[in-house]
């Protein structure tokens, strides 16, 4: 189970944590929930500290939104896979 909390938010930037397990439909949600934002031109950073579990879905997903947004405080598991997985 993933969930995005909004941690803050200003005129041009919104932060999010997200928590918990980062595969499959989790990963699609995630990146149905940020698109549109990034779409009308907001800055978004997404704090991954939280993140338990990614599988390759989930790491294909976070490394399409890292060409858009900022990701910070990733686990090195989070990072392994994000350097890791071929598209």
């Amino acid at each position: 189970m993933m969930r995005l909390t909004r941690t803050s938010r200003t005129s041009e930037e919104i932060s999010f944590r997200v928590e918990g397990a980062l595969s499959g439909g989790s990963a699609r949600i995630l990146e149905s929930e940020l698109l549109p934002l990034l779409e009308n031109g907001m800055s978004i950073r997404l704090d991954c500290s939280q993140v338990t579990y990614i599988d390759r879905e989930g790491a294909l997903v976070l490394r399409r939104l890292r060409r858009r947004l900022q990701i910070v405080r990733c686990r090195p598991l989070v990072l392994e896979m994000l350097d890791g997985i071929q598209q």
